[in-house]
């Protein structure tokens, strides 16, 4: 029987960019990945909105399904693992 369908999992790609992410993602926190998200609104200088997108979108091309949201938790996970 198959189990509920994740959502996040759907978001990203399904199970294709769910193994994408977890062989590129950086180590973190491992009970963080099963924690439920929250939002957050943050401002920015549009520099680095624009080079946010502009990773994000580079990545996308590369065929790794990249959101800003993920470049921005890769980015504070490593500045908490240090």
């Amino acid at each position: 029987m198959k189990g509920k369908p994740n959502l996040d999992s759907f978001l990203r790609g399904g199970a294709v960019a769910a193994a994408e992410t977890a062989m590129h993602a950086a180590p973190i926190m491992d009970d963080a990945a099963d924690e439920p998200r929250a939002t957050k609104s943050i401002r920015i200088t549009r520099t680095l909105d624009r080079k946010l997108k502009e990773e994000a979108y580079r990545r996308t091309m590369a065929g790794r399904r990249t959101s800003e949201s993920d470049l921005i938790e890769e980015a504070l996970i490593g500045y908490f693992n240090k």
